[in-house]
């Protein structure tokens, strides 16, 4: 049986997200992937993650992204805040980035393949210290991370409160400060 959707090479995906600058596609085994629309909680999540580690990071040669295409292999993927703190992305200043120490996703209610192929994919990444999922239908939070630089991810347990150290940053991360921030408890 032949493939219905023929593979596209990457300049041709950028070319096709181009050509539809209204919606969000990931690159996933030569092909666009449609992502779902974030929800409003999804949003307010992601802004206070961001504005959280952006001020963290002042001053330090790192930058944090708002859905930045990341480069993993074959694919490309956007993750919801991204952290880089290497000099060609940072000089760059492209729309891709290729050696996030830092990924943070947020998942939809049909979670997608947060919890299975992309944990594969960033672990595949060297420069990926850390992976940390978020719900934003719930307090949920899984933190995958490397012990040491080139070995597996470690996963954590699941968190609904308390707090999480991203060491990749070395920054602490209040989930129920963050959960309150987004008005969470007020739904």
């Amino acid at each position: 049986m032949n493939d219905p959707q023929p593979s596209l090479t990457y300049a041709e995906f950028l070319a096709f997200v181009a050509d539809h600058p209204d919606e969000q596609y990931e690159y996933v085994q030569g092909r666009p992937v449609a992502m779902g629309r974030p929800s409003t909680m999804h949003q307010r999540l992601a802004g206070e993650i961001f504005a959280a580690l952006k001020a963290h990071l002042r001053g330090q040669r790192c930058d944090v992204y708002f859905d930045v295409r990341v480069w993993i292999g074959s694919c490309d993927r956007v993750p919801d805040v991204a952290v880089t703190c290497d000099e060609y992305d940072i000089a760059e200043a492209t729309n891709v980035i290729h050696s996030p120490k830092l990924v943070i996703e947020i998942v939809s209610p049909t979670r997608g393949d947060d919890l299975d192929l992309k944990i594969k994919q960033y672990e595949s990444r060297p420069s990926i210290e850390e992976y940390i999922i978020l719900d934003s239908r719930r307090r949920w939070l899984q933190r995958h991370w490397r012990t040491q630089p080139l070995t597996t991810f470690t996963t954590d347990p699941v968190r609904i409160a308390g707090s999480v150290i991203l060491t990749s940053v070395n920054y602490m991360l209040d989930i129920d400060e963050l959960y309150h921030l987004v008005r969470f408890d007020q739904r």
